[in-house]
């Protein structure tokens, strides 16, 4: 872990939240995310393995799990480092709305598109999603969504 926690020292914080953190350096941005489980509904060795699996998907419309690692504290949590998108959807649609700038015809259907052949992904592969929120898609110059298994 120490290993894991000198490479995120590496690089600025450009967002923090309690559960949240993102990383950027002038050619990189991460995504860190804490997920924390209920130690009564959640077994800590199924979320390591279901990570294990989600470390292999390869689509251009979900965010890359680079790493992940179970991190010892009071509760059972487990740190998880992706490559990650710009902004969320959420984030930017706030923007947008400040700035009185909407999304385009073309732009809204670039995001339902990209969103929809994730999740067609991940039902090949039998995963489900669950709730999709606008927190959970990331635009940077493609639409992804965060892996199923980070989503609590």
């Amino acid at each position: 872990m120490r290993d894991i926690n000198q490479f995120l020292n590496s690089f600025a914080i450009a967002y923090q939240d309690s559960e949240t953190k993102v990383l950027q350096s002038s050619s990189h941005t991460y995504l860190v995310k804490n997920i924390q489980l209920d130690a009564e509904v959640t077994d800590l060795t199924t979320v390591m393995e279901t990570l294990e699996q989600h470390q292999a998907l390869s689509s251009q419309y979900i965010l890359t799990l680079l790493t992940y690692q179970a991190i010892n504290n009071d509760k059972a949590s487990i740190r998880a480092i992706y490559n990650y998108g710009t902004l969320t959807l959420d984030e930017e649609i706030k923007k947008r709305q400040r700035n009185e700038f909407h999304f385009t015809s073309n732009e809204i259907w670039t995001i339902v598109y990209s969103v929809t052949r994730a999740l067609e992904y991940l039902s090949t592969l039998n995963i489900g999603y669950g709730v999709l929120r606008c927190d959970k898609i990331f635009i940077n110059n493609k639409i992804k969504i965060l892996d199923p298994s980070a989503v609590a």
